[in-house]
């Protein structure tokens, strides 16, 4: 049996108000952990400062941090930062031959859901979220030190894997090792080499901090707010319309694509796939019983194993994955068609937000 270590939350920020909301929750679980860094290709707990980044915020907004792996097939909502190559929408290129034994961040051969988002171009959204997160720890540094505290800018990790290929219901590399559930190393992470205390982390969470642990008494409030929430708003503000914008966009792109499972062809080939695991053993009506089952439990099982195994099997002698590929291609492609000028629209918000932060930098310099 492997044992699964819990995925630490990711809190992406959407906005200056988000960041407030979720914060001190994040520092809370974050106080819990004795180390911080990374071990392996696993990552390790960490104090958190507020924010991991933003970067995912047009996948997850306020992340609760449950387990993605045990989320819908159809519905199952990953943050990730690693989409391919493109600053406007193309029609996907994929694979010309089929992939049997790919490694689990090979781009799909039969993509599906949110692996759709690879092939609309997501690289200046990405470089804007990334240059947020800099200005965003900046400015909390620059704060921390006029209120007489050195702050070291945490430092954001990406995950080695695209969550979002590893979730593709073929990926023989992840079902082979992981069976349902969702590989360690398709989290985020991050490095905080702060040395925290009671007054530290009042400047940098505000005058309403007040947990300073056993032993330990609550400092005069200094009555200020914090460093975390001053640099939220202030840089935030900047990219709140981009995220806004973006989330509409990328919900709009799943709706397009999500529900070939409640179409007549979908529910014939799910139904021959469920026969196809009777007959190996199994009493699975569809892929997700297998994924609700499994995914959420705290180690994979050779049952679990031997389970998706069958699944795999039986997906590709029925064709489900493939035949589920095929249909949302075609309907992602027409919001291609449909979504251009609101995606032209979007990039030069990008630009405007991207401007703006160049702006503030100069500002603050």
């Amino acid at each position: 049996m492997t044992p699964i270590r819990p995925a630490r939350p990711l809190d992406a920020r959407s906005d200056a108000g988000c960041a407030e909301k979720r914060g001190e929750q994040s520092r809370a679980r974050a106080r819990q952990s004795t180390s911080s860094g990374v071990t392996g290709k696993h990552f390790g707990p960490s104090r958190i400062a507020l924010a991991v980044g933003c970067a995912a915020v047009w996948l997850s907004s306020c992340n609760d941090g449950s387990n993605p792996g045990a989320a819908s097939r159809e519905s199952a909502a990953v943050a990730t930062s690693a989409d391919a190559p493109g600053s406007t929408m193309s029609s996907p290129s994929l694979p010309s031959a089929p992939t049997t034994t790919a490694t689990s961040n090979q781009a799909s051969q039969h993509p599906v859901l949110y692996e759709w988002r690879e092939y609309i171009g997501m690289d200046a959204l990405n470089d804007l979220f990334d240059r947020t997160y800099v200005e965003y720890q900046r400015h909390i540094q620059i704060c921390m030190l006029e209120r007489g505290f050195e702050y070291l800018p945490i430092q954001s990790i990406q995950s080695e894997v695209d969550s979002r290929r590893a979730l593709n219901p073929l990926n023989e590399a992840v079902a082979s090792e992981w069976g349902y559930h969702l590989p360690p190393n398709t989290q985020e992470g991050i490095i905080d080499n702060n040395i925290h205390s009671p007054a530290f982390d009042e400047a940098l969470d505000g005058a309403d901090y007040n947990d300073p642990g056993p032993g330990q008494s609550t400092l005069p409030s200094t009555g200020l707010p914090g460093c975390a929430q001053q640099a939220a708003k202030l840089v935030f503000a900047i990219t709140e319309p981009v995220s806004q914008v973006a989330q509409e966009l990328l919900n709009s792109l799943y709706d397009a694509v999500d529900g070939y499972q409640t179409t007549p062809e979908g529910q014939g080939v799910v139904a021959a796939w469920a026969q196809c695991m009777q007959d190996r053993g199994f009493d699975l009506k569809s892929p997700q019983e297998g994924t609700d089952r499994f995914a959420g439990a705290a180690e994979v099982t050779s049952e679990e194993l031997a389970t998706r195994a069958a699944d795999l099997q039986c997906d590709r002698i029925t064709g489900l994955t493939e035949a589920q590929s095929a249909w949302e291609r075609q309907r992602f492609e027409r919001w291609q068609q449909d979504f251009a000028a609101q995606w032209n629209d979007f990039t030069q918000l990008i630009d405007a937000a991207t401007q703006a932060l160049d702006d503030l930098d100069d500002k603050t310099s």
